[in-house]
């Protein structure tokens, strides 16, 4: 078993929310105040455009591998400009508050907010995912993408995917309907049994690792594993493999199970 340790990999929220807050009192506000003693007019749109391209330099240093937080650092600025400036309707907001509601309930109360694994993970997936047929639960599946494409070079497996998120659950659900083996399942994934999957997959949050660690250890058989996408687990022995798939957020770690009691033989 590889005995170096894993680094944990940072929250990409976390770290857009610090960025955002940091250029906000360390340029933006200095800046403003400036602009404000010489009494000279600056236009709310450049201040947030200057806003936005630091916000995005400095993302795209922190997050490499994730470029649509570089996009959403830049604009995020503009949209609060927009949004103070330009009169909607009510109606609008409380239209964009339901769409947010429906894509990201979940993360209010277990902090997983809805990410979407990249077209190459399965790819991926695919060197270390057991011979002949086998059973796959996504754990938070999202849209269903990871399973939609295992399925088809897997047809004689069985995929399944627990989402909680309503909107997200319904575009995986009928994504997949039309195929006998993949099954999405509506609710939460803790109150599901994991004894009968050889492979469980999650793209979750630092948040819920630990707890899912313990999940995993003792219900998951021998022989089976588990994998987490870009987030490692600091309770966890280092991991079997760490895969670095292009395109992807961060790396898939890889545990296998062993007879041992808390599952990995630590």
């Amino acid at each position: 078993m590889n005995t170096t340790k894993t680094p944990v990999q940072p929250w990409p929220t976390t770290v857009a929310l610090r960025v955002q807050v940091a250029v906000l009192l360390l340029i933006t506000l200095p800046l403003w105040w400036l602009i404000s003693y010489t009494h000279i007019t600056v236009p709310g749109f450049a201040m947030a455009l200057c806003h936005g391209t630091v916000a995005a330099a400095v993302t795209a240093v922190r997050l490499p591998s994730a470029p649509w937080w570089t996009l959403l650092q830049a604009v995020f600025p503009m949209a609060v400009v927009i949004g103070i400036t330009i009169p909607l309707s009510p109606s609008v907001w409380l239209g964009a508050f339901v769409v947010l509601w429906l894509v990201n309930r979940n993360t209010l109360h277990e902090r997983i907010p809805l990410y979407c694994s990249g077209r190459l993970v399965p790819q991926a997936l695919e060197g270390i995912l057991p011979c002949g047929s086998f059973r796959f639960v996504d754990l938070g599946c999202g849209l269903g993408g990871v399973l939609a494409r295992l399925r088809q070079t897997y047809p004689q497996s069985h995929f399944e995917g627990v989402e909680s998120a309503p909107l997200p659950w319904l575009i995986a659900w009928l994504r997949l309907l039309r195929y006998r083996n993949c099954r999405v399942r509506w609710g939460n994934f803790w109150t599901i049994s994991l004894a009968e999957y050889q492979v469980v997959y999650c793209f979750l949050s630092p948040e819920p690792m630990p707890r899912l660690w313990s999940k995993v250890c003792a219900e998951l058989r021998p022989g089976a594993c588990l994998i987490s996408n870009t987030f490692a687990i600091p309770q966890a022995p280092p991991p079997d493999h760490i895969l670095h798939p292009p395109g992807s957020s961060g790396p898939l770690y890889v545990w296998r199970m062993t007879a041992a009691p808390c599952g990995c033989g630590c």
